[in-house]
C-alpha cells in the first residue's frame, strides 16, 4: 500500500471526468494544442520553420470545431446558436480591440507598432472592422467568425442555407492555391480590401461546413479510420516537402480533418488528456487572443 496517493494528488486540480466527457474531451484538448501551435507560428524560434507546415492547420481546426458544435443540425435552434455565438464574439472583439488599441497608443508595441501610426484613416477603419489594429492583426479570426456567422444566419433566415455547400466547395477549391499565412494584411497591397471576403469565403465558411460534415458523418471516422487518414495526410505533407515546386498544397485539409476526428475518438479518462481538455476549454481562446501582447511586453527592454 502506497503512503503517497500520487494519482489522487495529480488529479486534484483537474475538472471532473463527467464534465470533460460532456464537452468531448478530445476536441477540448485539441483546442489547447492548436492555441500553442498558433503561438509557435508567431514566435521567433529555431524550430519555427520545421513545425510551420503542421501548425498552419491550427486556425482551420478552430473553425472546424465551431462548425462541429454549431452546425451539426440545421433548423431553428441552429440560428439561435449562431446568434448567441456571434453576440459573444462581438463583445470579445470589442474588448480585445480596446485593449490592443490602448497598447498601441503607448508606443511600446514592438512588432507592428509602427504600422499603427503610419495608417491613414480609411485603412484604420478598415482594419478596425475587419483585421485588427497594429499589434492585434491576429484578431482577423474573430472578425471572420462574426461575418461568417452573420452570413449563415442570413442564409438560414431566407431558407437558402443549402447554397452554403456550393460556397464552401468553391472556397475550398480556391484555398488550395492560397497560403493564408503568406498574405501580409498590413501592407499596402492593392488586394487588402478583398481580404475580408477572402477570410469569409476561403476560411470561415468552408472550414465550418467541413466541421459540420465531420459531425454528421462521424460514424465513418472511427479511431482506426482516423489514424489511417492521419498517416496518409503526413505522407502528403512529406511529398509536399520533398517536391517544393508543387504550386498548391494538398495536405492541409485532410490533415486537419483527420487530426480533428482522431482527437474526437480518443478516450477522455487519462489525467494528461483531462488536463489538456481543461486548458483547451478554459484558456485556448485567451492564449490565442493575448499571446502577442504578452510576447510584446516580454520584448520591452
Amino acid at each position: 500500500m502506497s503512503f503517497f496517493p500520487v494519482n489522487k494528488i495529480s488529479t486534484y486540480f483537474l475538472p471532473r471526468t463527467q464534465d470533460i466527457q460532456g464537452r468531448i474531451g478530445g476536441l477540448e484538448a485539441l483546442k489547447a494544442i492548436c492555441a500553442f501551435m498558433v503561438v509557435s507560428l508567431h514566435a521567433h524560434s529555431v524550430i519555427r520553420d520545421f513545425i510551420y507546415p503542421v501548425c498552419i492547420i491550427a486556425v482551420p481546426i478552430f473553425f472546424m470545431i465551431s462548425g462541429y458544435f454549431l452546425l451539426y443540425e440545421i433548423g431553428e435552434k441552429t440560428e439561435i446558436r449562431l446568434r448567441k455565438s456571434c453576440y459573444k464574439i462581438i463583445k470579445l472583439y470589442l474588448l480585445s480591440s480596446t485593449i490592443y488599441f490602448a497598447w498601441n497608443l503607448t508606443g511600446l508595441s514592438v512588432q507592428h507598432g509602427e504600422d499603427f501610426y503610419n495608417t491613414d484613416f480609411t485603412a484604420f477603419i478598415y482594419d478596425l472592422l475587419f483585421n485588427g489594429l497594429g499589434q492585434s492583426l491576429h484578431l482577423w479570426y474573430l472578425t471572420t467568425c462574426i461575418y461568417t456567422f452573420l452570413l449563415l444566419i442570413i442564409l438560414l433566415r431566407f431558407h437558402i442555407f443549402k447554397y452554403v455547400y456550393i460556397i464552401a466547395a468553391i472556397g475550398l477549391f480556391l484555398n488550395i492555391f492560397v497560403d493564408h499565412y503568406d498574405f501580409q494584411t498590413w501592407t499596402n497591397d492593392p488586394f487588402r480590401y478583398f481580404f475580408l471576403l477572402r477570410n469569409i469565403f476561403l476560411q470561415g465558411v468552408p472550414y465550418m461546413i467541413i466541421g459540420a460534415l465531420c459531425h454528421q458523418y462521424e460514424n465513418f471516422f472511427t479511431l482506426r479510420n482516423s489514424s489511417l487518414l492521419v498517416i496518409l495526410s503526413f505522407c502528403l505533407l512529406f511529398i509536399q516537402q520533398i517536391i517544393p515546386n508543387i504550386p498548391f498544397k494538398l495536405y492541409p485539409l485532410p490533415l486537419a480533418v483527420s487530426i480533428l476526428m482522431w482527437f474526437r475518438n480518443i478516450a477522455s479518462q487519462g489525467s494528461v488528456l483531462r488536463f489538456m481538455a481543461h486548458i483547451g476549454h478554459r484558456y485556448s481562446l485567451g492564449i490565442y487572443l493575448w499571446h502577442l501582447l504578452i510576447c510584446d511586453i516580454t520584448m520591452i527592454r
